[in-house]
């Protein structure tokens, strides 16, 4: 154990002075002459500790120099420390360079970027900007991955494609029945809010939360009113 974590601080102390040299292209290089067992602890020091800890400036100036050289190597590992820092507040996802990155990338590159940062968003602007960035100029059904991610921010953004006209009747109740199947109370909630409000009839299922006719209006008004009213929270007027 004490030769293990020998061996990780000798790792780290290398990553870190990578780091400090400010220069993501020696730091590509340096891990590219990792052994396979090196290379896994470097990811886990790098998405766990050193990188969270960089300025976001910095962090973005590595993101998009280390990852676009491999993908399926370095995006898991940059994912992970961007949650983190995002869940921290020390992330500004309004970075040209993330857009940049998603202009670019692929859809299961888009979808694992959506499944680790919405969790930790809570900003619907911000999601949904992100959202937008991903899916300009191509055609990409986010639905099936918002379902799964099952925040209230991954609903928000599912409820305003569904209202944009973006789903079929036949498509609404196939979402409705994976909703249930979930079987979590914000899932159940928004089951009910798109039987209600896009009149889906014959669900298998009786459901809690039921909209009065005043509710409906409000879902569209904004995020906060959506999200309320999605945890069964709103007042009568």
């Amino acid at each position: 154990m004490a030769q293990a974590r020998s061996y990780n601080s000798r790792l780290a102390h290398a990553l870190g002075t990578c780091l400090a040299g400010g220069d993501p292209r020696a730091l590509l290089a340096w891990l590219d002459r990792l052994s396979v067992a090196e290379f896994r602890a470097a990811g886990s020091l790098l998405g766990d500790r050193l990188l969270p800890e960089l300025p976001s400036d910095q962090f973005w100036a590595y993101f998009v120099e280390i990852v676009p050289a491999d993908r399926k190597a370095y995006l898991g590992t940059f994912l992970k420390a961007a949650a983190r820092m995002v869940a921290g507040g020390t992330l500004d996802l309004n970075d040209p360079r993330l857009a940049q990155f998603l202009r670019q990338a692929t859809p299961i590159d888009c979808s694992k970027t959506l499944e680790a940062l919405l969790p930790v968003i809570h900003d619907g602007m911000q999601a949904e900007k992100l959202l937008r960035a991903m899916g300009q100029g191509r055609d990409i059904d986010f639905a099936p991955l918002l379902l799964k991610v099952g925040t209230p921010e991954s609903y928000y953004l599912l409820f305003n494609q569904l209202r944009r006209g973006e789903a079929d009747k036949d498509r609404l109740r196939l979402y409705s029945i994976q909703l249930l199947k979930k079987g979590d109370q914000l899932s159940l909630n928004m089951a009910a809010i798109i039987r209600q409000y896009f009149d889906i009839a014959d669900l298998p299922a009786t459901l809690s939360l039921k909209l009065p006719p005043y509710a409906f209006s409000r879902l569209d008004a904004s995020h906060e009113a959506f999200i309320h009213i999605l945890k069964g929270i709103y007042t009568p007027i």
